[in-house]
Formats: structure tokens, sequence, C-alpha cells
């Protein structure tokens, strides 16, 4: 948290009980204008009591929340948007009118609603369904008008709880889109998903929780590259290197790759690729092994 710009919205040592019990513990983060931030950590780790938070659905025990550097309140709520996990749409009711309810929540009339409403609707594949009732929706076209709901008042800070949820990879790569959108448009965007790959893709930085503490944050890059174990090199070539005596073992992957795990972490490429020289292996690159972001999150609840 050394970013010298103003972040849109602030957590400062947030703390929260139930029951005597702890579920988060001194959680602090940054949410800056015009990135996207994946929230990320097991079942029960305090991502969706972070969110409601957030929103003023619970209160901390400790801590407090800045939204544009003063001290959040019921007015900073309505510059937010919340996509909760749980879904709650009126069932009876068209997706013209409960996206209108949800507008006028927000302070947003309904001729505006609805046009905004059309409008993202139309790049969610969902043009034309204004006066469809929302029972008659699947869960992912349900999933996709309360996403609709939660940006109807073009917030400046979006929350969403696991957006994919239930939808096919159609709707995943519009809903992948929209969000990417909301980076452009200069949103603050933090994203909770228990998918891996989409943070990755998504996600200009990562905050990771276990056991209700934050146990990593980081750019997504920068967490990887500095999580490499410095022993293991993917090599593209077509010989058997376990002859080498830089390398503890060699093993084949798929597209013409060999892994190998060197015997010294200190070893570099330079290292690596005089010894093929000299043996006369053809190669066409030489790359240490960087690992995903699902190895990173899987180390750092382990420890």
């Amino acid at each position: 948290m050394n970013d010298e710009r103003c972040p849109l919205l602030a957590a400062r040592s947030l703390v929260k009980e139930f029951g005597g019990k702890r579920v988060l513990n001194d959680v602090c983060f940054d949410l800056f204008p015009g990135e996207i931030v994946g929230l990320l950590g097991p079942n029960g780790a305090g991502k969706t009591t972070t969110l409601r938070l957030l929103v003023d659905l619970l209160r901390p025990d400790e801590g407090t929340l800045q939204f544009a550097g003063a001290t959040a309140d019921r007015s900073a709520m309505d510059r937010i948007g919340y996509l909760p996990e749980e879904r709650g749409l009126y069932k009876r009711l068209t997706v013209a009118r409960v996206i209108s309810y949800f507008a006028a929540l927000k302070g947003v009339s309904r001729p505006v609603a609805e046009a905004r409403a059309e409008a993202l609707l139309t790049e969610l594949g969902l043009g034309g369904h204004l006066t469809t009732k929302c029972e008659a929706l699947s869960k992912g076209m349900q999933q996709k008008v309360q996403l609709v709901g939660a940006l109807i008042h073009d917030p400046e800070v979006v929350l969403l709880d696991e957006p994919f949820s239930g939808l096919d990879p159609v709707s995943t790569q519009q809903v992948r889109e929209q969000i990417r959108q909301l980076r452009e448009t200069g949103k603050a965007v933090l994203l909770s998903t228990h998918l891996m790959g989409e943070a990755e893709t998504l996600c200009d930085r990562v905050l990771m929780i276990s056991g209700g503490e934050l146990v990593l944050e980081g750019a997504v890059q920068s967490l990887k590259e500095r999580r490499a174990d410095g022993r293991t090199w993917t090599v593209e070539c077509d010989t058997d290197l376990t002859a080498c005596p830089l390398v503890q073992s060699a093993e084949r992957t798929r597209g013409g790759r060999v892994q190998v795990v060197v015997l010294n972490p200190d070893v570099v490429s330079a290292d690596l690729l005089r010894w093929l020289a000299d043996h006369r292996v053809e190669v066409q690159g030489v790359a240490k092994q960087i690992p995903s972001l699902e190895e990173v999150f899987l180390r750092a609840v382990a420890s």
C-alpha cells in the first residue's frame, strides 16, 4: 500500500467476529480506479464477509473504511455496485421492473434505468428481455440480470462475488468482457472468485485471504515470478537431458518441451545453454518455470 495515488476505497485494519470467533483479522487493502483486483481464498476464508463489510451489510468490530479519502458513509454506498453470490431477483416480476427497482434504490429514474438496462443486457447477450419475467430465465441469464442491477447506477467501485457462477462458456466470455470494460472506464473492481484461471486472466492484482488474514497481496505477474522456486526450467528440445550434470530430474511434457529440475537453484539459463551447446543439443528455448496463480495460491494457504 505504498501507492501514491488516492484509492477509491480503502480498508484499514478490518476485524469481524461472529459468536466470539474472529473471522477477519486486521485486513487492509486499497482499490484504485481502473484496476481489477482478485479476492482469493479457500471456503470460509472471509471473502464474502469482507465484501459485506464494504457495502455496510455488516459492520466491522474494529477498523475503518474510506471512500475517496473520506470516511465512508451512506452516500458512499450509492457509489458502489455489489453483486452478491446469492441470487436476489423477484422471479414473478419482469426484468425491466426488477432492474428499475434496483435503480430506484440508488436514485436513478425509471427511463434512465431502462435505457441503461437495454444497453447492458444487449452487451451481455440478453437484448430484448426487458419484458421477460425473471422466473422464465435460466440461472445463467438471471446471473447476468443481477449483474446489470449491480451496474445500473454507474458505480465507481464494483464488488463482484463469484460473478461466473452458473454461466456457460459463452456467457462467461460476455461477463469477462463486461468486467474488462469496467476497468477501461476507470472503475475499481474487486472480484471474488474460486476460478484461478479467471483471476489470472482478468486481475491486475490479487489479495489472498486465509483464516481471516491477508496472507499475500500484489500484482499477478510479480507474485508468480517471486514465487518461482528457481530450480524448475523448461527446455524446448528433443533430447533426453537426464545425463546433464546440472539436472536432478527431467520429464518430457507436451509440445516438445522438457521440464528439468536443476540441482542448484543458482543455475541460470546461460549455464544450461552452455552445456547444451557443448553437447550439440538443438534447442529452441530455455526459460525458468513460473508457477501458475493456482500454484501460488495453494502454497500461500498451505503455509
